[in-house]
């Protein structure tokens, strides 16, 4: 793809989270990965529901041995949040940085 000239990659997958991790560490252009099927909740600091315990970080940040980084994110299960991800690339699609967390959706 980045030979056609495509600059960002962002792949759904239904793998589970180890597997996505791993997924992002050794495919090198792959950007962002929006994952499921473990469910995984992730979370970035306070304010989560007490009921949930993050499992990692949202986005969880891997590092790759090119000096690239890519980011993964899952949003738990049974539409209970809503996954929400700003990220900011370079001028070539290279992840710069990835912010945000799962909303909760309820009646509030």
């Amino acid at each position: 793809l980045k030979g056609r000239g495509v600059n960002i990659i962002v792949a759904i997958t239904h793998c589970g989270y180890q597997r996505d991790l791993e997924i992002m560490r050794n495919v090198e252009d792959l950007d962002v990965i929006v994952g499921g099927h473990t469910n995984t909740f992730l979370y970035h600091g306070s304010g989560y529901p007490k009921e949930n315990t993050p499992e990692g970080d949202y986005p969880t940040v891997v590092n790759r041995s090119d000096g690239s980084q890519g980011l993964v994110v899952q949003a738990y299960y049974y539409g209970k949040f809503l996954g929400f991800l700003q990220v900011t690339f370079d001028n070539n699609g290279k992840v710069i940085n990835g912010t945000g967390n799962p909303i909760l959706l309820n009646s509030n």
